[in-house]
């Protein structure tokens, strides 16, 4: 299939930059799995007193968990949390990137007269 080069373009923009927010979100997943088992080294008492389901399928949990704990306060899990979290803006920038991408192949296709031929062009 043949598509216009304005829509292949953006459809092309769009793969990309879903493949980077997967590829940021991988990165972040495994960071917070990495400082919830710090947490667990760390605090290994108050880590046991978490649900079953929140030590072991949802670790993002657990670390907020610990972060609104009033009574930890460390500041070496605030700093391993923020590097966590650094690709949130890269990501929320990727998403919206592939759907204005979309939207634009969408309209340049409904407006502009950007077609997709199928077969051989004539």
């Amino acid at each position: 299939m043949e598509a216009s080069w304005q829509l292949q373009i953006l459809v092309l923009v769009a793969v990309i930059a879903a493949a980077a927010v997967t590829g940021l979100k991988f990165y972040e997943d495994r960071k917070i799995r990495d400082l919830a088992f710090w947490l667990r080294r760390t605090y290994p008492q108050s880590y046991e007193k978490l649900p079953w389901v929140v030590r072991n399928a949802n670790r993002a949990a657990a670390v907020e968990a610990f972060r609104q704990n009033p009574d930890i306060e460390d500041a070496e899990l605030e700093r391993r949390y923020v590097e966590a979290r650094r690709s949130r803006r890269w990501q929320v920038i990727g998403v919206a990137t592939a759907i204005t991408a979309v939207a634009i192949a969408v309209a340049g296709h409904e407006f502009l007269g950007w077609t997709l031929v199928r077969g051989p062009r004539p």
